[in-house]
C-alpha cells in the first residue's frame, strides 16, 4: 500500500494543474489569450449562422404567403438542382487538385445556398400542404412529411460520408440533384401546369 501510495503521489506531481479557464498552469499568457480569442470567434460565427437561417426561414414565409408555396418551391428546386451540381464540380476539382484548398470558398458558398434553399423549401412546402389538405388531412400529412424529412437527415450524411470515403463524393451531390430534378417536374405537374388541380397552393 505504501509502495501504491507512493507512485500515485509521484504521478500527481507530473499532471500539470488546471486554472479557472480549464488550462494546464504553465501555458502563456499568451496561448490562454488566443484560446480565449478563438472562443469569441467561434462563438460570433454560430451566432451569424443561427442568424442567417433565422432570417431565411422568416424570409421564405413572407415569400411563400405573396408568391405562392408552388411557386416558390419551384425556383427553389431549380437553386438546388444549381448548387448540388456547383459543389459536386468544385469537390471532384478539389480531389484531383494539389492545391485542393483553392476549391474550398466557392465550395462553401454553393453549400450554404444549398442549405438555405433547403430551409426555404421545407416552408414552402409546408404552407402548400396546409392548402391542399383540409384541416384533418393536414396534420398527419404534415406529420408524415416531417418523418421522411427526419429520415433524409439519416440517409443523406450517410450516403455522402460513404461517397467521401470512395473520394467520389460527386457522385452522392448528382443523386440529390437528380432528386430535386424530380420534386420539380411534380411540383410543376400537379400545382403549377395546365392541368393542375390546385393553382400555386
Amino acid at each position: 500500500m505504501t509502495y501504491m501510495r507512493h507512485i500515485d503521489e509521484t504521478t500527481l506531481d507530473h499532471v500539470p494543474a488546471e486554472n479557472a479557464l480549464g488550462a494546464p498552469e504553465d501555458q502563456s499568457d499568451a496561448e490562454q489569450t488566443r484560446e480565449l480569442d478563438q472562443r469569441k470567434v467561434d462563438g460570433k460565427y454560430e451566432q451569424t449562422l443561427a442568424k442567417l437561417f433565422h432570417s431565411s426561414e422568416w424570409t421564405q414565409q413572407r415569400i411563400a404567403d405573396k408568391v405562392g408555396g408552388a411557386k416558390v418551391t419551384q425556383w427553389v428546386s431549380v437553386t438546388m438542382i444549381a448548387s448540388a451540381l456547383g459543389v459536386a464540380y468544385y469537390m471532384k476539382q478539389a480531389y484531383q487538385s494539389e492545391t485542393p484548398q483553392d476549391f474550398f470558398l466557392p465550395f462553401f458558398l454553393l453549400f450554404l445556398v444549398l442549405f438555405a434553399a433547403t430551409g426555404v423549401g421545407n416552408g414552402s412546402t409546408f404552407r402548400t400542404i396546409a392548402i391542399v389538405f383540409d384541416q384533418e388531412q393536414a396534420g398527419p400529412v404534415l406529420g408524415w412529411t416531417s418523418a421522411v424529412a427526419a429520415y433524409g437527415a439519416f440517409v443523406v450524411p450517410q450516403e455522402f460520408g460513404e461517397q467521401i470515403n470512395n473520394t467520389t463524393p460527386e457522385i452522392a451531390l448528382y443523386a440529390f440533384a437528380a432528386f430535386y430534378v424530380i420534386c420539380l417536374v411534380l411540383n410543376w405537374w400537379y400545382y403549377l401546369g395546365p392541368k393542375a388541380e390546385f393553382q400555386n397552393p
